[in-house]
C-alpha cells in the first residue's frame, strides 16, 4: 500500500481518578498495532 498523504493522529485525554492505567493501555495496543501493520511514516508517541 502506498500513499502520499500525510496522517497526523493527535488525541487529548484526561483521565478520570482511578482510571490512569486503562487510559494509557488502549493507546499503547494501537500503536503497538501501527507496527506490527507496518504503518509507513509511524514514529512513535509521547
Amino acid at each position: 500500500m502506498e500513499s502520499s498523504k500525510a496522517i497526523v493522529w493527535i488525541n487529548v485525554f484526561t483521565a478520570k481518578p482511578g482510571k490512569l492505567d486503562e487510559l494509557v493501555v488502549i493507546p499503547a495496543e494501537e500503536l503497538l498495532n501501527f507496527k506490527r501493520k507496518g504503518i509507513l511514516g509511524w514514529i512513535s508517541s509521547r
